[in-house]
């Protein structure tokens, strides 16, 4: 076989390999419709499947101003309204079921909230349990990087509710602290200082179903009850 060829094959050769390299190192998208009507989605099953590692695009139209948002996943939220085309984009981290919710009439205020250095105050960026109802518990851990900071966490079913955690080194509660949620979702205590490191417990002792997320309470205008759109399945 001439030299010439034997160039041009090898070239070509890599070049593919080059293109595949690139094409299978690249996270697949994966976008959906989703015509909102009567506070239903019309053109969806219940349940929609992505992979971990996935970017995901759920493009919106709507019969009804409000808000979506995405349960444990803080920054996949958007206002939406009639007559426009609204977007949630985020990339499936987390594997897991997450419910899509819908705000009738609510207005998700995007300012930034967040501690300037490590935005801990965002809503959901350290921590969001599931929904847990009665005698179930959730647990977090404090991470190291977060000694002399303030942790603010609050009742995602209960808003009104809210709770601090000041996290020091020199403070004398550590290993495993345990937080009740009671009567209409309030926590005892709703403030301690503890140790970084320390695994803070909370248990729902309410016959209602709570949920206990990090951060402060994000800014919802005329907020009616969160509405269940679908299910992402995350796998």
């Amino acid at each position: 076989m001439p030299i010439n060829k034997i160039v041009i094959n090898k070239f070509n050769f890599i070049l593919i390999s080059a293109i595949l390299l690139v094409a299978c190192g690249s996270a697949p998208n994966q976008e959906f419709e989703l015509n909102i009507k009567s506070r239903k989605v019309i053109n969806q099953e219940s349940q929609i499947r992505v992979k971990t590692g996935d970017h995901v695009i759920l493009n919106f139209t709507t019969d009804e101003e409000g808000s979506a948002h995405i349960d444990q996943y803080p920054n996949a939220k958007t206002n939406i309204s009639p007559g426009g085309n609204w977007k949630i984009e985020f990339d499936a981290t987390k594997s897991g079921r997450f419910d899509l919710k819908f705000v009738p009439g609510g207005r998700i205020s995007f300012a930034n909230t967040g501690d300037g250095a490590t935005g801990i105050n965002a809503s959901g960026s350290l921590f969001r349990s599931p929904t847990m109802i009665t005698d179930q518990t959730f647990t977090y851990e404090v991470g190291d990087d977060l000694d002399l900071k303030t942790i603010k966490y609050y009742n995602h079913m209960k808003r009104s509710n809210t709770g601090k955690l000041i996290i020091d080194s020199n403070s004398d509660l550590s290993g495993t602290f345990e937080i009740e949620i009671v009567g209409k979702g309030a926590f005892d205590p709703d403030e301690a200082t503890i140790k970084p490191g320390t695994k803070v417990t909370w248990t729902n002792y309410t016959k209602d179903r709570q949920m206990v997320s990090s951060g402060e309470v994000p800014e919802v205008v005329e907020t009616e009850a969160n509405i269940k759109l679908l299910t992402i399945l995350i796998e």
